[in-house]
């Protein structure tokens, strides 16, 4: 630059050595967006000044949730960034294509979902046929709450619009599918954790692989999901989870195995809706251990309980054994509690990859967390 008064000094200019340095990045992201349609959704939102509006939770979200879709899959990013969509409630329906990509004691096509052990929880992976002789049990497809013979809201999430998206960078299919969401039943976090956390984990690239090759998938994300980082070695894809709820994980019953193991028992539940069926036909109670509670949620005493098929661990023992899984695999986890009380608040907090990493709103704020969430992910990329 040229001087002022040092030229009179004979200093006729200064110069201002400095070098360009590439901030540190990574190449590739995946992302799984899990999402809460429980019942609760249906409730107006109370804003961040107490009051409650005339808008509801579910609409909120897919505002929120449409932006963040569209501030994440920016046409620079395209073929780097990849988006699983989890709708969950009481369960997560993982869609007939991805269904099929697994060992499955298949009972019926009502709907698909798949039932988890305990033990599953104790990894990240969930097994496809091509690499694993694992068999998942099949989730059963009846109504438990509802009056009549109501069967709109199956504990296993019926609707075509409730299935899992897989690896996407479709901007339509997405909000599409986001803009359709209707709430309904009750609340399993740790769920929709176990699929948004399996489609991050390299064991399911066979599945992908095979989506692709069925045109189901873009090919843009062959090789999807990536081996997680080498300890020492520079991040090339980093794992993302942003986990929303509005609850804490609540209490889920099945049918016990003896009324659903064969062909017309299936279909008998799949037309008749427990509680019309036990209201009418036993007096409302259940003298024959028709039913039983699988999991218990918030009431600890029960934690280490058995009960029915299936096994009844805490619900919080497994979401935070998944949580733990993920943070030891550098996924960064986003967590947002929505209006969702201290109990559901304080199990998103320790979730989250730091106390950065949660957020605890109310429904008002959702767009301003959603769109800082993916500003800071596709910051992740700008060095690239």
């Amino acid at each position: 630059m040229k001087t002022f008064f040092l030229k009179f000094m004979g200093i006729e200019d200064l110069k201002a050595p400095a070098a360009a340095t590439a901030v540190e990045g990574v190449a590739d992201i995946e992302v799984s967006l899990v999402l809460d349609i429980s019942g609760s959704m249906d409730d107006p939102v109370t804003s961040s000044g107490g009051y409650s509006t005339s808008e509801k939770k579910i609409v909120a979200l897919r505002r929120a949730a449409g932006k963040f879709v569209d501030a994440i899959l920016l046409p620079q990013y395209a073929g780097n960034i990849s988006i699983s969509l989890v709708p969950y409630s009481e369960q997560v329906n993982a869609g007939p294509d991805l269904f099929k990509e697994l060992n499955t004691n298949q009972m019926h096509d009502f709907s698909y979902c798949i039932e988890f052990d305990d033990a599953d929880y104790n990894t990240l992976e969930i097994t496809p046929k091509q690499t694993s002789t694992r068999i998942y049990n099949q989730m059963q497809h009846f109504q438990w709450n509802g009056g009549g013979n109501d069967l709109s809201e199956t504990v296993c999430p019926r609707w075509s619009y409730e299935r899992i998206i897989p690896l996407t960078q479709n901007i339509t299919t997405l909000k599409t599918a986001i803009n359709a969401l209707q709430p309904r039943a009750g609340t399993a976090i740790y769920m929709g954790l176990k699929w948004g956390l399996g489609l991050l984990d390299s064991g399911m690239a066979p599945a992908v692989t095979s989506l692709i090759s069925k045109g189901k998938i873009d090919g843009s994300f062959a090789g999807r999901p990536a081996d997680f980082t080498v300890p020492g070695q520079a991040v090339t894809t980093q794992k993302v989870i942003v986990l929303m709820t509005d609850g804490a994980n609540s209490n889920s019953e099945r049918i016990m195995p003896f009324a659903y193991s064969t062909p017309n028992h299936v279909a008998f539940w799949a037309n008749n809706n427990l509680w019309y069926f036990v209201n009418r036909e036993l007096g409302g109670r259940n003298p024959f251990g028709l039913y039983t509670t699988q999991r218990y949620a918030s009431d600890n005493s029960n934690a280490n309980q058995t009960y029915g098929p299936l096994g009844g661990t805490n619900g919080d023992v497994l979401m935070q054994d998944m949580c733990t899984l993920a943070k030891n695999k550098d996924i960064i986890i986003y967590a947002i509690a929505v209006e969702a009380g201290t109990h559901g608040a304080t199990e998103m907090s320790t979730c989250a990859s730091s106390p950065s990493h949660f957020f605890n709103v109310n429904g008002d704020q959702m767009d301003t967390v959603f769109e800082g969430i993916a500003k800071q992910i596709t910051e992740l990329r700008l060095s690239i």
